[in-house]
């Protein structure tokens, strides 16, 4: 990944940029990353905001909602925690599994993501439902046009189709 000359001499932008799992870039060109701690980074390399997180980096690469809250996963800690945009904890959903990658943001917010079932959230952190048994799903969902939810099977990494409930 090119860094732009503004970043070479930023330390942190760097470790941010060569970390396990992408950053996400916003529109108006600051990252969302996760290492140790989950930090804002804006496009000359210093941080907007950190938000602490508790656990080693087993992360996946953090969504955006609607609303501007970031959602991420974490597979050492088997939670989904959502922050407001300026990085305060909205809430947290501790599994009884460790959820398998990225959510995915539904058209109306709905946060989904596999961690054994396939689960649904609000924005506001309702546990909507969950579809499937304790092992079924372990990679990222994905959402189709219309609305259909697609996820692997964990083992068999047969695809399934889950409509909305």
């Amino acid at each position: 990944m090119p860094l732009a000359p503004a970043a070479h001499k930023s330390g942190l932008l760097q470790s941010v940029a060569l970390a396990d799992h992408p950053p996400l870039v916003l529109k108006d060109g600051s990252m969302l990353k996760v290492r140790i701690s989950l930090y804002s980074v804006n496009p000359v390399g210093t941080t907007n905001w950190t938000a602490m997180v508790g656990d080693s980096g087993n992360y996946s690469s953090p969504v955006i909602g609607l609303d501007g809250s970031v959602y991420m996963e974490s597979a050492e800690m088997w939670n989904l925690s959502a922050f407001g945009a300026g990085g305060t904890q909205r809430w947290i959903f501790y599994f009884p599994s460790s959820p398998g990658d990225s959510a995915a943001i539904g058209r109306n917010g709905t946060v989904y993501i596999s961690a054994g079932p396939l689960y649904a959230f609000t924005p506001d952190g309702t546990n909507l439902w969950a579809a499937g048994n304790q092992s079924q799903f372990d990679g990222p969902p994905v959402i189709g046009k219309d609305g259909t939810i697609y996820a692997a099977g964990w083992g068999s990494h047969t695809l399934f189709a889950i409509t909305r409930m």
